[in-house]
């Protein structure tokens, strides 16, 4: 059976990629829906393809650093023996990317994916006892690791998690260099609003709709500018 172990680990790395697609999908929905965030002014857009290349290359580097960790501290020096106990390890951030992908929750997604993080560096200790010095530069190495990808693959980072202006953003921009909003900011300050409401109390909305749909605006501003 151990001799088909590493089985385990392509499973993982097909599993693991689907489930992704779907949750990066779900998280997309989710932003562009506003549930987590304020898509008034500013918008979370997350790039699927750049995100799930990042991680699963960092899934990679893990299983190679952890392979090659489980050699250096096991006493039977074998690369298939190593791989047979490393398969074996692999089977649970395989169940737990199963798990992922058959409950639908984000928040349970996120954190089955902080587990299989959490668990993949301790898979260098199956089925051997090491002394805690070794414990703590496995740690160590695993975390130099992950360093070492985040910081080398910043720039994909940066493009797959962007943080966008929306158009309403965009415009008033244009108006605060236009000098068009302290105008607008002036006349509210200036402007009795109680009087205003007061004015648009008296005003048929309904009639003035049916005026403006007859009226030719054309016209009437041609003979405006006449006046002026």
């Amino acid at each position: 059976m151990r001799k088909f172990s590493m089985v385990s680990v392509i499973l993982f790395f097909i599993v693991e990629y689907v489930w992704l697609n779907q949750l990066f999908e779900s998280v997309n929905e989710r932003l562009a829906d506003g549930k987590w965030t304020n898509t008034i002014l500013y918008q979370v857009v997350v790039e699927p393809r750049g995100l799930l290349t990042l991680i699963l290359l960092l899934f990679i580097a893990l299983l190679l650093v952890g392979w090659t960790v489980h050699y250096v501290y096991s006493e039977q020096k074998s690369w298939q023996h190593t791989s047979e106990h490393v398969g074996v390890g692999w089977l649970v951030p395989l169940i737990l990317a199963l798990l992922g992908f058959l409950i639908p929750n984000v928040y349970v997604q996120v954190g089955i994916i902080l587990l299989q993080v959490t668990f993949i560096p301790l898979i260098p200790f199956i089925h051997q006892t090491v002394p805690f010095w070794k414990v703590v530069t496995n740690w160590l190495i695993q975390l130099a690791v992950i360093g070492l990808v985040l910081f080398g693959a910043r720039g994909m980072l940066e493009d797959s998690i962007r943080i966008e202006k929306t158009e309403l953003f965009t415009k008033l921009e244009a108006y605060q260099a236009s000098g068009d909003l302290d105008r607008i900011q002036r006349l509210i300050e200036e402007v009795d609003l109680d009087q205003v409401e007061r004015i648009l109390d008296r005003v048929d909305i309904e009639q003035l709709i049916r005026i403006l749909e007859v009226v030719d605006l054309d016209r009437i501003e041609q003979i405006l500018n006449l006046f002026n």
